[in-house]
């Protein structure tokens, strides 16, 4: 179950996975298949210009990732969650620079959401 995940996480004191701390329930690709329309918002408010290459794509060959919206339809259906801007930061980087474990362990914000799935 995915309280004894976050318990075990918790005891070993790992900084959950940016995803989790950006509202996401989940972790995989930043433009996943199965993202919710909370996901597309909070995607293009933290990346806008990565979105926005991806919305140019689906217009340009006219076919979307997901099977009946485009990715600004989702978006526009959606409400961003709140990121902290190190987080963002963070989520935006090609490294991770921050440590791997922390004594001030704080279930994130994404834990327990729904995280998407097929549709």
């Amino acid at each position: 179950p995915e309280a004894r995940v976050w318990q075990r996480i918790a005891a070993e004191r790992l900084v959950p996975f940016v995803s989790y701390w950006s509202g996401a329930g989940r972790a995989s690709c930043r433009f996943c298949v199965f993202s919710t329309p909370d996901m597309w918002a909070t995607t293009r408010q933290i990346a806008p210009q990565a979105f926005e290459r991806i919305a140019t794509l689906e217009r340009q060959f006219g076919i979307t990732i997901h099977r009946k919206e485009s990715v600004t339809q989702r978006a526009d259906r959606g409400t961003p969650f709140p990121v902290d801007p190190e987080w963002v930061r963070l989520a935006n980087s090609t490294t991770w620079d921050i440590p791997l474990f922390t004594d001030q362990w704080v279930l994130p914000p994404g834990a327990f959401r729904r995280g998407g799935g097929p549709s």
